[in-house]
């Protein structure tokens, strides 16, 4: 299998995939954090095609849509994958550009599978293989990938056609954003009343008011 991308979430998920003693080639825009996977036994390689050409998988976990559709569509990673493989594109990067992806896979490889896969987490669960995985796509593709998201991955939701897995993480994006959102005004409004803050943090964190989420981010602002 290849991963494309070495970054905070791509270096992790590339380090569980070889520690479950799968075959990895790696391909990173900067060179050295794939060569640090080289040590770990990944194959490196310089640039995305020579990645993909021999993967049954492909996984993209790059920064933004642009980048993703530099490497998929520009620099050769679609035309190179081989017949049967599939794209599971794993980082988050907005509904017009997952239909957009999808779309080119079926004009250009109806040989190939798209996946999309966005996951919740950050570095800390993605070192940890506990990702949160929210994908769509064809049923055929779960088999296939089963291994993968076991190795990186604390659960995987199928959601139904490619497109669905981006929905729902949005919409998990927006739960989380009020939880942070919500966890700094409680504790602005804490300081207004003279409240000490371990006490709201305590209240966070315990009972069936507890929040681990808002907790954790209330400890980061404390």
């Amino acid at each position: 299998m290849a991963v494309l991308g070495i970054g905070t979430m791509g270096a992790g998920m590339a380090r569980n995939l070889l520690r479950a003693g799968l075959q990895v080639d790696v391909w990173n825009r900067t060179p050295a954090p794939a060569t640090i996977l080289g040590g770990m036994g990944a194959v490196v390689h310089r640039n995305p095609a020579d990645a993909v050409a021999s993967a049954d998988v492909v996984v993209t976990m790059l920064a933004d849509a642009d980048a993703v559709r530099s490497v998929a569509l520009e620099q050769g990673m679609l035309t190179a994958m081989r017949p049967g493989a599939v794209w599971a594109q794993m980082g988050t990067i907005g509904v017009a550009a997952i239909g957009e992806l999808a779309g080119a896979v079926t004009a250009q490889r109806p040989d190939g599978d798209f996946v999309d896969a966005p996951v919740s987490g950050c570095r800390a669960p993605a070192e940890a293989g506990e990702l949160a995985i929210f994908a769509s796509g064809p049923d055929r593709a779960k088999t296939v990938l089963e291994p993968v998201f076991g190795a990186i991955g604390q659960s995987a939701r199928w959601l139904g056609k490619a497109g669905a897995g981006t929905r729902l993480k949005l919409v998990t994006n927006a739960w989380l954003c009020f939880l942070i959102e919500g966890a700094a005004e409680v504790l602005a409004l804490a300081d207004a009343l003279g409240v000490e803050r371990a006490a709201v943090l305590d209240l966070l964190g315990t009972g069936r008011m507890s929040s681990p989420v808002a907790a954790g981010k209330a400890r980061k602002m404390d």
